[in-house]
């Protein structure tokens, strides 16, 4: 599938980054018109369909319903700042599955730009090809063997699991050094904390997102199924101190998923995504 065959030469990219000096303290909070919210719909509808050329995603009130993956996700616009020359959006994008989350993977994301359309088309291409990207890989559950990993069974024993690294999304100093940048780092930091986690849902998932300031204080987020995890947050923060660069702003944003194996659940077969 070219889903997979692409998997790799894509999985790091730049995201949308604000000019620093466009962002100052001076703003205007805003809050978004039903028009907006579903300006926001509407372009999240054409990305997906022009990513995943063979998904047709149909809204249904502030949702679209993907077929034929049985996802659904429901789209919002949070809140907005507009300062003197960029528009900063607080986004929620939440992706159910009947049968493997139920419960909905959250992404609230930042969506910038220039402009109002520009910030809801920034934040619709981060969004489907982060969170909805990973999502799609667990649908399609072909996970490569020598990402399997072992957490301690419920009763004796351990059980394995499927590991789904999601494309690497770069800010600042990273877009420069593309090269460093591996999917398996933020996997590699967490799994020896993720390995004694007990009673996890059969399909779990990662948020991570690190950012160091040019004064090197650092901001990091760690969400284990939507949830924020607060042992992984030392970790990240010590692995962030190490990054190249001081004194310059850098970033990595990256989806992480987890299925375990042998899970009896029946999807319809993922569609192939278009190159981008």
């Amino acid at each position: 599938m070219a889903f997979l065959s692409d998997w790799l030469k894509r999985l790091t990219r730049p995201a949308a980054t604000p000019n620093q000096a466009q962002i100052s303290e001076a703003s205007e909070a805003v809050y978004p018109s039903e028009s907006e919210q579903a300006q926001l719909l509407a372009v999240t509808q054409t990305t997906i369909e022009q990513y995943y050329s063979d998904i047709e995603a149909t809204p249904q009130g502030h949702q679209l319903l993907l077929r034929p993956c049985e996802l659904r996700v429901e789209v919002r616009i949070l809140s907005r700042n507009v300062y003197p020359a960029a528009v900063v959006e607080c986004q929620s994008f939440h992706l159910y599955h009947p049968r493997l989350f139920p419960g909905g993977l959250l992404d609230r994301l930042s969506g910038i730009g220039r402009s109002v359309t520009e910030a809801a088309e920034n934040g619709a291409r981060l969004w489907a090809d982060g969170a909805l990207e990973v999502a799609l890989q667990v649908l399609e559950n072909r996970p490569d063997p020598a990402l399997n990993f072992t957490v301690p069974a419920v009763g004796p024993g351990s059980e394995r699991w499927h590991q789904f690294l999601g494309r690497v999304h770069v800010q600042g100093g990273w877009q420069s050094r593309l090269p460093e940048v591996h999917p398996g780092y933020f996997s590699q930091i967490l799994l020896p904390v993720l390995r004694v986690q007990t009673n996890l849902p059969p399909v779990s998932w990662l948020k991570v997102y690190v950012a160091r300031q040019p004064d090197n204080s650092l901001l990091v987020d760690c969400l284990l199924n939507n949830e924020l995890w607060p042992e992984a947050l030392p970790l990240l923060e010590e692995a962030a101190q190490k990054w190249p660069g001081s004194g310059e702003f850098m970033a990595q944003r990256q989806y992480l998923a987890f299925r375990q194996c042998g899970l009896g659940l029946n999807s319809n077969p993922v569609p192939p995504a278009v190159e981008r």
